[in-house]
């Protein structure tokens, strides 16, 4: 009887120890499935602040490369303004002079139309005048080979062969274009100072 109450004890023990390892076991398994499973939430929650802070960085530098080329876009167009504003302005003096003093302007066609008759190949010539080239036009008209033609929609002269295949044009129009293209920038860096007169924004 001794003998089997102790071997039922040993029994006993044994399995206790048998299932303590066994609960010990499946303790150091849990909690290093647990300690995995944080370090893979941890790593998800950093990859996505990363991925967010990326996002958010990547948002940022559209904006405020928007807002940068919305300034520079700014900038041009009033650039454009002001130099439009400078042009208009030669506009005005031009015609107030063709009002005020209209035999000053006819010097000036006469020497467009002397620098013409180089440019422009031996022959026969038309050349368009506009309204307030009155005094010149007696004096081109007994050019030879010259047609002299009154033109009341244009401002300045108009030069061109016989077959209407090469013009020479000073019309007011043409010369504020060719200022634009020569002086822009000059009239940017008088207008803006000098790190603007490069013609860059």
């Amino acid at each position: 009887m001794r003998t089997s109450s102790l071997l039922r004890e040993e029994l006993d023990r044994e399995i206790n120890r048998e299932v303590e390892e066994v609960l010990a076991r499946a303790r150091r398994q849990a909690e290093s499935l647990l300690a995995d499973a944080r370090l893979e939430q941890e790593q998800r929650l950093a990859l996505a602040g990363e991925r967010l802070r990326q996002d958010l960085a990547d948002r940022r530098r559209r904006a405020l490369s928007r807002a940068d080329l919305e300034g520079r876009n700014s900038l041009l167009q009033l650039k454009r303004e002001l130099v439009d504003q400078v042009l208009a302005a030669v506009r005005e003096r031009y015609l107030g002079l063709a009002r005020e003093r209209p035999e000053r302007l006819g010097e000036h066609f006469w020497t467009y139309y002397l620098d013409g008759r180089r440019l422009l190949p031996e022959g026969p010539v038309r050349v368009r005048v506009g309204r307030e080239g009155e005094s010149v036009r007696d004096r081109l008209a007994r050019e030879e080979n010259v047609e002299v033609v009154n033109d009341e929609r244009l401002h300045g002269l108009v030069m061109e062969n016989s077959a209407g295949t090469i013009c020479c044009d000073y019309s007011l129009d043409a010369m504020l274009q060719r200022l634009r293209a020569e002086r822009e920038a000059d009239i940017e860096a008088l207008l803006f100072g000098e790190n603007h007169g490069s013609g860059k924004v």
